[in-house]
């Protein structure tokens, strides 16, 4: 019966582990596409790729950036300006539990785009 206890914790605990780098890969994967169909100029299919690059990472910064591109370039400027000011909504929010081994938060990658957000924001809003 111990056996079977820990051999569950053990796999609970390598889900658990996994899990977020699992939902990071998905999301990159989503982002890229919606980044390369952007640039491209397949705007509404570089909408539902980056819409579900979202879903999956909230905080993610460059999914985030080129979906208020992407909305601002089908004339939805309304909609990039509810996108980014959503972003920053989530950014502020770091629970402890989102930070990885290295003890950065999932996201800081983000930082130049962060910055990106900021800007385009503030140029939507004029």
């Amino acid at each position: 019966m111990k056996n079977i206890v820990m051999v569950t914790l053990v796999i609970l605990g390598i889900i658990a582990v996994s899990l977020p780098l699992f939902m990071s890969a998905k999301s990159n994967f989503y982002v890229g596409r919606g980044q390369a169909l952007y640039e491209r100029g397949r705007y509404d299919e570089a909408l539902v790729s980056l819409e579900n690059a979202i879903k999956i990472l909230p905080k993610h910064g460059r999914a985030n950036y080129y979906l208020a591109l992407t909305y601002e370039k089908l004339g939805k400027k309304d909609d990039a300006i509810k996108s980014l000011e959503a972003y920053f909504g989530k950014t502020q929010k770091k629970p402890f539990y989102f930070q990885n081994f290295k003890g950065k938060r999932y996201g800081s990658k983000n930082k130049e785009y962060i910055g990106k957000c900021k800007d385009l924001l503030s140029q939507l809003k004029q």
